[in-house]
């Protein structure tokens, strides 16, 4: 391998850190290796124990915002979901009133299956109501 392909720090740390990740080693073996490297490249005791507590903070942050937006995800699928179950029901029942519209029609029993329609748009708002106040009582 050419020295020349060594060009940025960011080399440096990558290849060390999968020599590390190939090698499985005790965690006090890392500990004493950790320190080892830090006093060889001359940061102090007290700068590698802040380091590594930040560190530990930025993994647990990111973690923890991972799980956030794992059931945020799941959240928008399960809502996702009832609303597709919702519309096809609604959408059944909008099927179902224009068929029983067009049977008044054709049997020539005149405009009684019109007043069907007006019950319609006040079922279609109901069910589609539900969402609001589902989302709003799981946020609570």
């Amino acid at each position: 391998m050419p020295d020349d392909q060594l060009r940025t720090d960011e080399d440096v740390e990558e290849i060390l850190r999968l020599a590390v990740q190939q090698n499985t080693v005790d965690s006090a073996d890392l500990r004493s290796r950790l320190t080892l490297s830090a006093a060889e490249m001359g940061i102090s005791e007290e700068q590698l124990k802040r380091a590594e507590t930040q560190y530990f903070q930025e993994k647990e942050v990111a973690v923890l915002r991972a799980e956030k937006l794992a059931v945020e995800a799941e959240e928008k699928s399960r809502t996702r979901k009832r609303r597709i179950a919702r519309f096809l029901s609604v959408t059944g029942v909008a099927a179902a009133v224009i068929g029983l519209v067009v049977l008044f029609n054709t049997q020539n029993l005149g405009y009684g299956g019109f007043f069907l329609f007006l019950a319609f748009p006040a079922f279609f708002a109901k069910n589609m109501g539900n969402d609001r106040r589902d989302a709003e009582s799981e946020s609570d």
